[in-house]
C-alpha cells in the first residue's frame, strides 16, 4: 500500500511568498501530494495549489503590492520615515475605530484569484484551520466541510490576522486567523490520512501545538533567514523569499548543500580539507590553542565560543564539512551577501573578497585604545558592539596579520576573538583566503 504524502503550509502573512519558492522546487522534482493542510496565507496558497496552476500564483506573488492587500496603505507611503509613521498612526486609529484595517484589495484578490471548483474538483484533500472569536475556538474544515460558494470566505476567515485586519463574519459567527489556535496544521493533515508530512514553518508569530506524530514523519522545511515583517510586501522582499524558499527545499531534498547558503553538490569538498589544514595552522601561527590542547581560561573560553558559533542548528557532530560550511556562511553573513541564490566556491569566494575589499578602513587606534586593558569577555563584547561590523572585521583581519608576520603580541586578539568569535571566523577565513601559500 502506498503511502500518503501530506503537505503542511503555515501561516505569516508575508512570508508566504517563501511558500510558493517550495512549491516551485517540489514541483521540479517531481514531489506530489495527497494532503494539503495550511493556515492563514499557508490556506491561501494551499488552494492555489489544489489549482495547479503554478505561474499564475508565481506572478500575483510577484506583482503583490501594498495597495492590493490593505485600502488604506501604498507603496510610496512606506518609502520614507515620516510616511510610515504616518501610516502607523493612521493605522492605529483604523484598528480602534473600525476594529481592523480595511482589507477590500485582498479580498477582491483573493475572489479573483480563487477558482473554487478546480479546488472541490482537485483529487487532493484539503483542509484549512481559522478560530471562532469568541470564544477562541479552533475550527478545521476540510473542502467538503466548507458549503458552496463560501470557499474564499473561509480562506480569508483563517487568515483575518486579528486585530491589525478585521474579523471576518460568516453566518453570523465571527472569525480569526488560525494562527491563534495552529499555526502549522500538521495534526489535520495525519486527521486527513497523511502517513508522511513535509511542512513548512514560516516561523511567524503564531501557536503551534505539539503533536503527537506517533510513526508519520515529518520533514520540516524552514529559513535560516528572517523572512520579515508579515506586512512586507515590498518586491524585492517577495523575490528574495521565494528564491529562499527554493534553495531550502532543494537543500533539504540533497538536491543542495549548504545551510545559510546554498551550494551546487560537490563544491564544499573541492576547498574543506584545505581549509581545514590552513585553518591548523593559522590556530597554532596566532597562539590559539585546539579543544583539550589548554587549561588557560581565556584559551578555553575562546575555544568553547567558537566550538558555540560554528555549531550548525540540529548537527550534534563537528564533521570537516560542517567546519568549513560554517565559517564560510559566518563570513558571508557578515559581509552581507545575498542567500537567495546558488553559488559555485569560486564565485561565492570572489564575492567574499570583493565585498571585504570595500569595507571602511577604521581608525585602529581608537578601537585599540577602546578594548585596552579587558575585564571580562562579555564587557569586551558590549564594547565592541559599538563599532560597525565591517570595521569590527577589518580591525581582527589586521591583528591576524600582525600576529602571522610577529608584529603584535596575540594577547589582544585573544580576549577579541572570545568576545567576538563570529568576526574572527569571518577574519580568519578570509585571510586564509588571500593568503593561500602563507601558512
Amino acid at each position: 500500500m502506498s503511502k500518503k504524502r501530506g503537505l503542511v503550509l503555515g501561516g505569516g502573512g508575508s512570508k508566504g511568498a517563501y511558500e510558493i519558492g517550495v512549491w516551485r522546487a517540489l514541483r521540479e522534482l517531481g514531489v506530489d501530494f495527497d494532503v494539503i493542510t495550511g493556515t492563514s496565507i499557508g490556506a491561501l496558497n494551499g488552494a492555489l495549489m489544489l489549482q495547479g496552476d503554478y505561474e499564475a500564483a508565481e506572478q500575483m506573488w510577484k506583482n503583490m503590492k501594498y495597495e492590493e492587500v490593505l485600502g488604506s496603505v501604498s507603496a510610496q507611503q512606506l518609502t520614507t520615515l515620516d510616511g510610515a509613521k504616518q501610516v502607523l498612526a493612521a493605522s492605529l486609529s483604523e484598528i480602534i475605530k473600525d476594529g481592523g484595517l480595511d482589507i477590500t484589495p485582498l479580498e477582491t484578490l483573493v475572489r479573483t484569484m480563487l477558482d473554487e471548483e478546480a479546488v472541490r474538483r482537485s483529487p487532493i484533500a484539503f483542509g484549512i484551520v481559522t478560530v471562532q472569536f469568541p470564544p477562541l475556538k479552533e475550527v478545521t474544515l476540510t473542502k467538503e466541510q466548507i458549503p458552496q460558494g463560501e470557499m474564499a470566505e473561509y480562506l480569508l476567515a483563517s487568515a483575518a490576522c486579528y486585530p491589525a485586519f478585521k474579523r471576518k463574519e460568516i453566518g453570523g459567527s465571527k472569525y480569526i486567523d488560525g494562527g491563534y489556535r495552529n499555526n502549522l496544521p500538521v495534526d489535520l493533515a495525519i486527521d486527513l490520512g497523511a502517513d508522511e508530512i513535509i511542512a513548512v514553518d514560516l516561523e511567524a508569530i503564531g501557536f503551534i501545538p505539539k503533536v503527537r506524530h506517533y510513526r508519520t514523519p515529518v520533514t520540516y522545511i524552514r529559513s535560516y533567514w528572517n523572512l520579515g515583517s508579515f506586512i512586507n510586501f515590498n518586491p524585492q522582499r517577495i523575490a528574495r523569499n521565494m528564491g529562499l524558499g527554493y534553495l531550502d527545499t532543494l537543500k533539504q531534498f540533497g538536491k543542495m548543500e549548504g545551510y545559510a547558503y546554498a551550494f551546487y553538490p560537490g563544491e564544499l569538498e573541492k576547498h574543506e580539507r584545505l581549509y581545514y589544514e590552513g585553518w591548523n595552522a593559522l590556530r597554532k601561527k596566532i597562539g590559539i590553542a585546539g579543544l583539550g590542547e589548554s587549561t588557560a581560561p581565556l584559551q578555553q573560553a575562546l575555544a568553547r565560543r567558537m566550538k558555540s558559533a560554528l555549531r550548525r542548528k540540529g548537527k550534534r557532530r563537528s564533521e570537516m564539512k560542517d567546519f568549513f560550511l560554517r565559517a564560510a556562511e559566518i563570513t558571508a553573513e557578515l559581509l552581507d551577501l545575498p542567500a537567495d541564490c546558488p553559488y559555485d566556491m569560486d564565485s561565492f569566494h570572489q564575492q567574499i573578497l570583493s565585498r571585504f575589499s570595500h569595507c571602511e578602513i577604521p581608525n585602529r587606534e581608537e578601537f585599540e585604545e577602546a578594548l585596552s586593558n579587558p575585564s571580562s569577555v562579555p564587557k569586551l563584547a558590549r564594547q565592541i558592539s559599538n563599532f560597525e561590523s565591517d570595521q569590527v572585521l577589518s580591525f581582527f583581519y589586521g591583528w591576524i596579520e600582525d600576529a602571522v608576520g610577529q608584529r603584535n603580541t596575540t594577547h589582544n586578539l585573544l580576549w577579541a576573538a572570545a568576545a567576538a568569535p563570529k568576526t574572527f571566523i569571518a577574519a580568519s577565513y578570509l585571510y586564509l583566503l588571500e593568503h593561500p601559500d602563507q601558512l
